[in-house]
């Protein structure tokens, strides 16, 4: 799988549905590059990559709560800042047309006053009630009063004039515009059902990328209405049924108990990779409905809905900063299902989809049938894909807010976490996002032949390397002499000596000599290709252990630094990525060097 923008005349529209790990030609190189910036996403291509994955499942989870039509900031709003003036700074929805004043001439916007200034302040919904009309925060409308004089009107540009549902609508289907390689599906909360609804609602199946397909997926965004409570962990849940082929769990009158697209949920192949990218503005609301019969909820110490077993002490006080992996200030007398944080759920939802294997049973969709595998399985040979669990990574972006919870959730699953307040940091972290499942979904190898003759001695060299962790092995397979594939002669990863034991060289680009390949050996345009920024970039700028043991693998985990790296900026994922790849570039070397043919 390769995620790309569409370029008109250079790549077009392209799908790749075959199974992973195929044989295809491993193109390497120690540079990321974006296509031409014309497209609105910038995605950027991964180093040493070949597209050989199976197309990803992405489920868009965004958030319709009601707070979702509260007007953008502008750019020089401090969130951190409490500004004094006639609103209560706490106060996250304040409805426009609840605050007296009156129509602005132009009707776009309305009227309000407040510490004997007038403003006319941006209305972008239109909405003439307090269930339609544009909704601002106590301490963002200080800030307005606080900046510009009486009298201003504020409709004509000086300040963002869209909603957070807004915003989450145009950059959403941007994404499908310019993003494909990807089978996007779209779920949302249950407030259509009516406000108090339970759970979510999967509107559209993860489907291969189609015309239709993306008609349908941008038509249900513009359906989208900032309507409903947040049960975030609820909606969550309801998606992991929905990749395992389950029955709706959430069903509101007059809707299907099965989820829309084939009944046994969109997992097609083995090695096929599922995501969630949830969008949010802000903690749950009405979140603790659960069933206690989940086949997956094995009714040991892990129950839903508190997966993690996990619970610190928590008060309603300690809001917005709840601690980390809190389940919420529940039951704290005053307070209930309508109050941000009674409930906190959402990372025990999201370590639930990673934990659990979403299919285990059926045939894998490849040409040649295999049987689905299942954690139960033995494990497989040294260097072999591992097929055995299909689960879910989430992935979280805090839109106008920024919270423990989705911190938490992301990182039980393997995912990322990111905070927007405008449609470019939205942008962003959706480019981020996928840049990372890209990694996780991407695998290459090579094939080389020692022969140009079919003879008993004749030997396939595979090179093999999954983008996921950056590992890969150096493979010898017989080739039988009617031409078929043989067995698997040896395998580097097998033969390879420890990482305190392994001679790594490569080669001085004017001499042609033998170096050691290590940073400060290198020369500095070999340096430069590698690092592509102006300060020197080492291995240890992203983990030191990759460098340090010589190729050894105990860096090598879900939460390195590589990992929280890739959260700060696509040109941070590049350096890292570069980075990571010296460091596989030395293992492979080593592979190369040790491994020897029979």
């Amino acid at each position: 799988m390769a995620i790309q923008r569409k370029a008109p005349g250079r790549l077009g529209k392209w799908q790749n549905n075959a199974p992973s790990w195929v044989l295809v030609p491993l193109v390497f190189a120690l540079a990321a590059f974006a296509l031409p910036a014309r497209a609105a996403f910038d995605i950027y291509q991964l180093p040493m990559f070949a597209s050989g994955a199976v197309t990803p499942n992405v489920m868009l989870l965004i958030d319709n709560s009601g707070s979702m039509n509260n007007i953008i900031w502008a750019d020089d709003f401090e969130v951190a800042t409490i500004y004094t003036g006639g609103f209560d700074s706490n106060e996250g929805n304040y409805h426009l047309t609840s605050i007296d004043g009156s129509s602005c001439s132009g009707g776009d916007g309305r009227w309000v006053s407040s510490g004997g200034k007038d403003l006319c302040l941006p209305n972008p919904t239109g909405g003439t009630g307090t269930s339609t009309d544009t909704r601002y925060t106590g301490n963002y409308l200080n800030y307005l009063f606080s900046t510009y004089p009486d009298n201003t009107d504020l409709t004509d540009g000086t300040i963002p004039n869209e909603t957070r549902m807004q915003v989450a609508r145009t950059v959403a289907k941007q994404l499908l515009d310019d993003v494909t390689g990807v089978r996007f599906g779209l779920t949302t909360f249950n407030g259509a059902c009516n406000n108090s609804a339970n759970g979510g609602r999967v509107l559209r199946p993860c489907d291969d990328r189609s015309d239709t397909q993306i008609t349908n997926l941008k038509s249900s965004i513009d359906g989208l209405d900032a309507e409903s409570n947040t049960p975030l962990a609820e909606a969550l849940y309801e998606i992991t049924r929905y990749f395992r082929g389950l029955p709706v769990n959430y069903q509101c009158s007059g809707q299907s108990s099965s989820f829309p697209g084939p009944a046994s949920g969109p997992l097609q192949y083995r090695c096929q990779k599922n995501f969630t990218i949830a969008i949010t503005d802000g903690f749950p609301t009405r979140d603790t409905t659960f069933p206690g019969d989940d086949p997956d909820d094995v009714g040991d110490a892990r129950n839903l809905p508190d997966w993690d077993g996990l619970a610190p002490t928590t008060e309603q006080s300690d809001y917005p900063l709840f601690p980390q992996h809190s389940d919420g200030f529940q039951p704290e007398s005053g307070f209930g299902q309508a109050d941000e944080g009674w409930s906190l759920y959402l990372d025990d939802i999201a370590k639930f989809g990673f934990d659990i294997d979403m299919k285990s049973s059926g045939n894998d969709s490849d040409t040649s049938p295999q049987p689905w595998g299942s954690l139960s399985d033995p494990a497989p040979a040294p260097g072999e894909p591992d097929f055995r669990q299909q689960n879910m990574i989430t992935y979280t972006v805090g839109f106008a807010t920024s919270n423990q919870m989705l911190q938490d959730a992301a990182d039980y699953s393997g995912g990322q976490y990111f905070t927007a307040s405008n449609a470019a940091d939205l942008k962003t972290a959706l480019e981020e996002a996928l840049l990372d499942i890209q990694t996780k979904a991407s695998a290459a190898a090579s094939v080389a032949l020692n022969s140009t003759r079919l003879d008993t001695n004749l030997l396939i060299y595979q090179a093999r390397f999954d983008g996921e962790d950056w590992s890969g092995d150096l493979k010898a397979i017989d080739v039988n002499t009617d031409g078929s594939v043989g067995s698997e002669i040896w395998s580097a990863q097998t033969r390879m000596p420890t990482a305190d034991e392994r001679t790594i060289l490569s080669s001085n680009s004017s001499t042609r000599a033998g170096i050691s390949f290590a940073w400060d050996q290198l020369s500095a345009a070999q340096q430069n290709v590698l690092k592509l920024v102006s300060e020197p970039l080492t291995c240890s700028s992203c983990n030191p252990s990759w460098c340090t043991q010589r190729g050894g693998r105990s860096g090598e985990s879900a939460g390195s630094a590589a990992r929280s790296a890739t959260r700060a900026s696509p040109v941070a994922a590049t350096r890292c990525s570069l980075t990571s790849a010296a460091c596989a570039l030395e293992r492979s070397k080593t592979a190369a060097i040790s491994a020897t043919a029979r």
